[in-house]
């Protein structure tokens, strides 16, 4: 179950501060990603939602085409979404109007770990390797 909560309260808050709660397409180990106004919730089979952050409702929902499971979890940046599934496929996503597939690749290896977004790249692990990507002007911006 997922749950918005209002901050704020004391003693029992449960009717009093709880927003909405989703029961539907819960992850069974990557945490949600809150991004643009949204909230992103992979689940194993590559089930995709996103829900409303404001008021819990469904915004769109599909199957992804790296259909396998999911441990990792959804990271985002520069209007993108990246999944990246138990058997090493990175599925980039537009974050605009829900989501749209972008891209996808299969990486040899397991992918278990959550990719990291710093100083304009991206860095995914993928079995024993690490990968990074970003543009040129994403790393002079974060040159210091």
């Amino acid at each position: 179950m997922v749950l918005a909560i209002a901050p704020g309260g004391a003693g029992d808050i449960t009717k009093t501060h709880v927003r909405w709660e989703q029961t539907k397409q819960i992850p069974y180990c990557p945490s949600p990603l809150y991004y643009g106004g949204a909230l992103y919730l992979v689940k194993d089979g590559g089930i995709l939602s996103v829900l409303d952050a404001s008021n819990g409702k469904v915004l769109k929902q599909g199957r992804l085409k790296a259909t396998g499971n999911y441990y990792a979890s959804p990271v985002a940046g520069d209007g993108k979404v990246y999944l990246l599934s138990q058997g090493g496929e990175l599925t980039v996503l537009d974050s605009a109007q829900g989501w749209k597939e972008l891209y996808n690749y299969a990486f040899e290896g397991d992918g278990h770990a959550t990719p990291a977004v710093a100083d304009g790249r991206l860095y995914v692990r993928v079995g024993e390797r690490l990968y990074c990507f970003g543009t040129s002007a994403g790393a002079a911006a974060g040159a210091r």
